[in-house]
Parts: C-alpha cells; sequence; structure tokens
C-alpha cells in the first residue's frame, strides 16, 4: 500500500516502538556514535523524523534516571541534595 500524504515517516516507526526497543535504539546510537542519552534521543528523534514531545511514552524508568543523572551533571537539574562538584574534583 502507498503511503498517503496523511502519513508520515514518523507514523510508521511510531506503530512499532515501544520502551524496549526505543531503549535499545538509544543504547545502540550512543555505542556507536558516542554523546549522551539526551543528545542520543534527539539524534533518534530527527533521524525517524518524530517531534521529541512525542517520544516520551517511549522512554523508560532506567533511561529518565541517566537523562536526569545527565540533567544534574550538566546542572540543568538540581539534585536532590543541591549542586554538587563535578565528578573528579
Amino acid at each position: 500500500m502507498a503511503q498517503t500524504q496523511t502519513e508520515t515517516p514518523d507514523s510508521d516507526i511510531m506503530n512499532f516502538l515501544t520502551k524496549k526497543r526505543f531503549t535499545k535504539m538509544i543504547e545502540e546510537n550512543i555505542r556507536l556514535y558516542g554523546g549522551s542519552y539526551i543528545d542520543s534521543i534527539v539524534d533518534l528523534c530527527e533521524k525517524n523524523n518524530i517531534d521529541v514531545e512525542d517520544i516520551s511514552k517511549f522512554i523508560s524508568p532506567v533511561v529518565k534516571g541517566r537523562i536526569e543523572h545527565e540533567g544534574q551533571q550538566l546542572n540543568m537539574l538540581v539534585g536532590e541534595k543541591g549542586n554538587t562538584l563535578p565528578d573528579g574534583c
């Protein structure tokens, strides 16, 4: 069946995407290209024409924790104990 104009490339991937599959995609992207979880998610969304705001339901609790940790390390979030020194200090 041919794609109609109302279908978008992201509709195909959204039909098969699960938390487990998306987690594997994120980790594979990091393994191949390096970078952070945040960067990997943005990259995967751009490559697959998915709005970043639509992907939250596919982020596993483990990945959410890693994103939160990255955010704290980048001073994007305040940790439970407040601001901390960077690792290695």
